[in-house]
């Protein structure tokens, strides 16, 4: 039962296995050669000149292997039965498995090992040979040709059994026969050995015999006790293979067949299935392989998630790159714009410093007119600068939105706010912080000329109202107001106790202030924010390469740890160890 389910075992997990990592071939294979029952080959071991050939003629009941005083057989020769013959048939089997029908003359070339090939007798069933078995006739050991000994020795793992054929006229056995038995491949068939005495006709004598048979079990018994420490209880039976009937008659063979139906037919089952368990094992090693091999092929190669990696921080640094150089420009925009302003400014100082009462509101008009022009050249140039191929075309849809905005964008009206804004509240930017930067004079100055305009019909509920509608809503405010009616006044009293040299670059600082906000908080904000969105999803497809990469070194592992495990369980399994 052990063996039972040691085969049971490892067939599963071969069939598990297999499927697990693509090997389906492989397993139908292995399924097919399971199915089938497999042929027992019993090999006949000896000395040369040990009476092998012989016996094995005798128990087929004709002479139908060469039989000689010198070494005779010099390959592998096998013996099957076929159902469906009435003759011997004498075969050759290449190397590739086929097989060939030949005449008796080349099958004792064949097998004496004068010509290449596998010699193979097919032949009615009888004697002791029955379907499922086939008998091996094999050179001998200790041969004159040490060619002959190695042939012995390579085939005996495809033994299911053996019968040991010793000469009783050479007394006990031999330190060949025992060096044999010693050998690891020889060992695991301890308990599949018959020994056979042959030529026991020439030891008439039943007590000799049987005397000598005990003393050969006990030589066997003790070896194998000292070789492996177990105990052996092997079969050791005497037999004649003399040509003569009548000396043949006096040993019985029917000893001998008894005692190889006990060792070798009897435990069919068993030998079948030790059988089937030495086939799966050698299919372990093939699995076991072809596991180690695809563990060698799990193999991380960085060089995908390196090339997207670099891919991506390239773009990354273009667009970065891109969004610096807008950055810069629309920085260069700024100062020129606030020198133009400034020089429009310094212009206007004479004239405000030499006005009167009565013209200083004129002259405070123009100089609003001249920081528009001068504003609408400068926000004109850097639309012309957009328009031009160039990186901003790499975003892609934007020279159009540029021009709308540039076209759509009241220059006079920003102007006018900013003026308003300057002359205000220099530097306030909320209603929250108005009164504060104004003063109160300031504020009692604006409430005067707001109250003003509510008296002429225009729109505005009171000074407090309209002042933070000045400062929190400009651009409503100067679309309805003109803000230079109740600006002007604020002006000439403002500059009338101030220097102009310093009100007026303020005010065209504070206006160059407001155009670049304003400006920034469209165009750039519109020329840029794409290139920032497709910035953010560099930055996201890399944290995806990170991943992706983190991901596949967790599946190697993970791979590699289940081949190790698959492995680990077949070694196991095809040591005998159940699952």
């Amino acid at each position: 039962m052990a063996i039972e389910t040691d085969v049971a075992s490892l067939s599963t997990a071969l069939h598990e296995i297999c499927n697990k990592h693509g090997m389906q071939d492989a397993d139908s294979r292995l399924q097919r050669l399971m199915a089938q029952s497999p042929t027992l080959q019993i090999g006949f071991l000896g000395e040369w000149n040990s009476g092998k050939s012989s016996l094995i003629n005798v128990l087929l009941g004709r002479k139908i292997l060469p039989v000689m005083p010198k070494p005779t057989t010099g390959s592998i020769t096998e013996i099957v039965s076929e159902a469906n013959l009435t003759a011997v048939q004498y075969c050759c089997v290449d190397g590739s498995g086929t097989e060939t029908t030949i005449t008796a003359d080349i099958f004792a070339e064949i097998a004496s090992g004068a010509r290449a090939g596998r010699a193979r007798l097919c032949v009615p069933p009888g004697g002791v040979l029955m379907d499922g078995y086939c008998l091996i006739d094999t050179p001998g050991l200790a041969s004159l040709s040490q060619g002959h000994t190695d042939i012995t020795l390579q085939y005996l793992p495809f033994l299911d059994g053996a019968v040991v054929c010793h000469d009783v006229n050479r007394g006990e056995l031999p330190r060949s026969v025992l060096e044999f038995l010693a050998r690891p491949d020889v060992k695991v068939l301890a308990h599949r050995i018959l020994f056979a005495l042959t030529h026991a006709d020439d030891k008439p004598s039943e007590s000799a015999r049987n005397e000598l048979i005990e003393r050969i079990r006990k030589q066997v018994a003790e070896f194998f006790l000292q070789e492996t420490g177990g105990h052996a209880d092997m079969a050791v039976v005497a037999v004649s293979a003399a040509p003569d009937e009548a000396r043949r008659a006096l040993v019985p063979l029917g000893t001998f067949v008894r005692a190889f139906e006990e060792s070798f037919v009897r435990p069919r089952r068993e030998l079948e299935d030790t059988r089937r368990l030495a086939v799966l094992r050698e299919w372990t090693e093939s699995v076991d392989v072809a596991l180690q091999e695809k563990e060698k092929a799990l193999t991380f190669n960085n060089s995908e998630f390196a090339d997207r990696e670099k891919e991506i921080v390239a773009e990354q640094a273009k667009i970065q790159a891109l969004i610096q150089a807008e950055e810069q420009r629309f920085e260069q925009f700024r100062r020129r714009l606030a020198r133009r302003l400034g020089r429009v400014a310094e212009a206007f100082v004479p004239e405000f410093r030499s006005a009167t009462e009565t013209d200083l509101g004129q002259v405070a008009e123009r100089f609003s007119e001249q920081l528009t022009i001068a504003a609408k050249a400068e926000i004109d140039k850097l639309g012309e600068e957009y328009e031009l191929p160039g990186n901003i075309t790499s975003i892609g849809g934007f020279v159009a939105k540029i021009k709308t905005i540039i076209k759509t964008t009241d220059w006079a009206v920003m102007i006018a706010t900013a003026a308003a804004t300057a002359l205000l509240a220099p530097g306030a930017t909320t209603a929250a912080n108005a009164e504060e930067a104004l003063g109160g004079a300031a504020f009692r100055r604006a409430g005067v000329a707001l109250s003003r305009v509510k008296a002429t019909g225009k729109r505005g509920a009171d000074a407090s109202d309209l002042l933070r509608r000045v400062l929190g809503q400009l651009g409503d405010l100067i679309r309805t107001l003109n803000p230079l009616e109740y600006v002007g006044e604020l002006v000439s009293q403002k500059l009338k106790g101030a220097a102009a040299e310093v009100e007026l670059p303020r005010l065209a600082s504070a206006a160059a202030m407001q155009i670049g906000t304003d400006l920034e908080s469209t165009l750039l904000r519109a020329v840029l924010g794409p290139a920032r969105e497709r910035l953010e999803l560099q930055r996201e497809a890399l944290r995806a390469v990170i991943d992706d990469r983190q991901c596949k070194l967790d599946e190697i592992a993970l791979l590699r740890e289940d081949l190790e495990t698959d492995r680990a369980r077949l070694r196991d399994l095809a040591g005998g160890k159940h699952a």
